[in-house]
């Protein structure tokens, strides 16, 4: 690990691993902590990190970035600011550790939702479905904590683009509600961003008026049927226009 005054031209024409070594650490000498890994792989560039202690006394590695993506300025700058940070008490590996906990969408909903779901659900096998037909594509890279409830809205409002009726597009968003709600009841998530998200509310009622021909059938399964207390409230609705609830009451 030789320690260098690192400098920007350094930077842009002397990172290279000395023959025979695989990698090296090049430690800048005016900011205790940071250095440049270069491998034997990538002659010419580097990866910036901070070499740290953390609140166990452990010495860790966090990445700042390439060295052909950042310069040596912005990356001390930094260094100096997560510096600061682990001073106050933060752990940037450990935090960072801590993100790379919470799964995935598409592996909390294989994982976990569906060996849940499929004992006590009977339509189990319709959630997979429009797990695997929309909503992987949509939220299954994304960690659980980092779906939005725009993005939630965004997919609502595709799918109606898309022509699924609006019944259909509400049950992925209840689906979405349904499942994240039992992460948060296993501690994987804190916040359900489903919800609060508007549905779609279409009037989905059809006026049908019967035929002679259909009325006839009807009368004939109504005065014929062995289900004889329903038969005679549909007759009594027919006969007087009560509404269900007045015949269903009436003595």
């Amino acid at each position: 690990m030789p320690i260098v005054k690192l400098t920007q031209q350094y930077v842009n024409h002397d990172l290279k691993c000395p023959e025979g070594k695989t990698r090296i650490e090049m430690c800048d000498k005016d900011l205790p902590g940071l250095y440049i890994e270069v491998r034997a792989t990538s002659p010419g560039q580097g990866t910036y990190y901070l070499r740290y202690k953390d609140t166990n006394g452990k010495t860790c590695h966090q990445k700042l970035g390439r060295t052909i993506e950042a310069t040596l300025a912005e990356a001390r700058k930094q260094a100096k600011a997560l510096k600061a940070e682990i001073a106050l008490g933060a752990d940037p590996r450990g935090q960072e550790k801590a993100r790379k906990a919470i799964p995935t969408y598409a592996e909390f909903f294989k994982d976990h939702y569906l060996p849940y779901v499929k004992p006590r659900k009977r339509s189990w096998a319709k959630d997979e479905e429009m797990f695997r037909l929309r909503l992987d594509a949509a939220f299954g890279k994304h960690r659980l904590n980092q779906i939005t409830r725009q993005q939630i809205q965004v997919l609502h409002t595709s799918l109606k683009n898309e022509g699924l009726s609006a019944s259909t597009c509400n049950h992925y968003v209840k689906l979405l509600k349904h499942s994240l709600n039992l992460a948060i009841d296993w501690d994987m998530l804190e916040i359900n961003p489903a919800v609060r998200v508007p549905l779609f509310h279409e009037d989905n009622k059809m006026e049908n008026y019967l035929d002679d021909a259909e009325l006839e059938r009807l009368m004939l399964v109504l005065q014929t049927d062995g289900n004889r207390a329903v038969c005679r409230i549909i007759l009594f609705l027919l006969s007087t226009g009560a509404r269900l609830n007045e015949a269903l009451s009436a003595r």
